[in-house]
């Protein structure tokens, strides 16, 4: 399924594809991957069905920032994949480790300024290459 400009014109956010590794969940943590990572939200990769609107906790483990806590609210459900996902009320320390992270990967190669990515569950997503002029 490809996605709708409409989706594509509200991302204002520079974003790494990852994966990264994260659970959802405080009780009883459900093991997940993030994909296409930013400060203002990213892709969750889970085989446990949601619906648009709930909120959850999620926390990540970035590669030399150490795990944050993030509450998030589903946006959008990804048949067989998982769910897109905003941070909702992001602490200042989450939100800087967020971007340390996002900027070091950026400057390493891995950024994906605004492209979008895809995938089956299992697979990973993969990218979608820009045309040539």
């Amino acid at each position: 399924m490809e996605p709708t400009t409409a989706v594509d014109n509200r991302r204002t956010h520079r974003r790494v594809l990852g994966p990264f590794v994260g659970r959802r969940g405080t009780l009883l943590a459900v093991p997940i991957r993030i994909h296409d990572l930013s400060v203002g939200g990213s892709l969750i990769e889970c085989f446990h069905e949601e619906r648009v609107g709930r909120r959850i906790t999620v926390e990540i483990e970035l590669p030399i920032e150490g795990w944050v806590t993030l509450e998030a609210e589903i946006v959008a459900i990804r048949q067989n994949y998982g769910y897109a996902v905003k941070w909702v009320n992001v602490p200042p320390e989450a939100h800087w480790k967020l971007e340390l992270t996002i900027d070091r990967m950026t400057a390493e190669g891995q950024g994906l300024s605004g492209l979008r990515t895809r995938g089956a569950l299992g697979s990973g997503p993969k990218r979608k290459t820009a045309k040539k002029r």
